[in-house]
């Protein structure tokens, strides 16, 4: 039951990733210049773009604000990367 949760969240932890790099890309900045650009560590935004950290709520408030966006609006873009009935939980 443990791993499968485990499982469940890397699941989502990729999610974050995805949409991270996307959104990213998408102002066509690289990891340097929109960690310059923002007051964030190149190596933080690396590791959650390539899913190496599961992330802290401030960090993703961070970035969620630094794309333009509410977090309600980046979770919604991480709901939309994730399968269809998604739980962590059984």
């Amino acid at each position: 039951m443990q791993r499968t949760n485990f499982d469940r969240v890397k699941i989502l932890v990729q999610a974050i990733a995805d949409v991270i790099k996307e959104q990213r890309k998408s102002l066509s900045k690289s990891q340097r210049l929109f960690a310059d650009e923002f007051e964030m560590q190149k190596s933080l935004l690396s590791r959650l773009e390539n899913a190496n950290n599961e992330p802290k709520i401030g960090s993703l408030w961070m970035i969620s604000e630094a794309f333009g966006l509410k977090p309600s609006e980046f979770f919604k873009l991480v709901e939309q990367k994730l399968p269809k009935d998604f739980k962590i939980l059984d």
